[in-house]
């Protein structure tokens, strides 16, 4: 809290680098995340979107306020939502690179794994990237991809890539992110 707010003509946007409220969610509060329900008509839209049948979920994130993002975080104990990355963190552990910004050939051998054990073989993957580059940019972990895996690169606004995400059977994301 400040102890002598600045005025709006002073400084006219307040820029925070960590979450006004805790992340993630704290486990006594998590019992109401039951409660969200999305409107119908984005829950219909979600399932429009969604692969057909059994689908993995993949949260990307690989645009360029994540790279900047990743060299903020980078050696530090916490950052944006990572105490959901080890809820038993140890003294000293730190936020890598690896972790943050996970190379695409590592997403896709984790995404190959679970895929393997759980049989589905639908993905839909939502990125931060700008529509135009996900193809394009997602290159590496695609082709990294089990051979007949189906996918769809979503296109979409962020609201509905949340609501597909929800429905997927099995997700993978980003630790960090506060939006995973």
């Amino acid at each position: 809290q400040f102890r002598n707010p600045p005025s709006g003509t002073e400084i006219p946007v307040l820029v925070y680098n960590v979450p006004p409220a805790p992340y993630p969610v704290q486990p006594q509060n998590r019992v109401l995340q039951k409660y969200l329900q999305w409107t119908p008509e984005l829950l219909e839209k979600a399932k429009d979107a969604a692969p057909k049948g059994p689908f993995m979920g993949v949260h990307a994130r690989m645009g360029s306020d994540w790279v900047f993002t990743c060299k903020h975080a980078v050696g530090r104990p916490q950052f944006f939502a990572s105490p959901q990355c080890k809820p038993q963190p140890k003294l000293g552990d730190k936020i890598t690179s690896a972790v943050c910004f996970p190379a695409q050939e590592d997403m896709a051998e984790q995404v190959n794994t679970i895929m393997a054990e759980t049989g589905i073989h639908h993905v839909y993957i939502a990125s931060d990237m700008r529509p135009m580059d996900k193809e394009a940019r997602l290159k590496a972990f695609l082709d990294a991809l089990r051979p007949g895996t189906e996918h769809i690169v979503s296109a979409n606004s962020f609201e509905l890539d949340l609501v597909v995400l929800g429905l997927s059977q099995q997700f993978v994301g980003n630790c960090i992110s506060s939006f995973t």
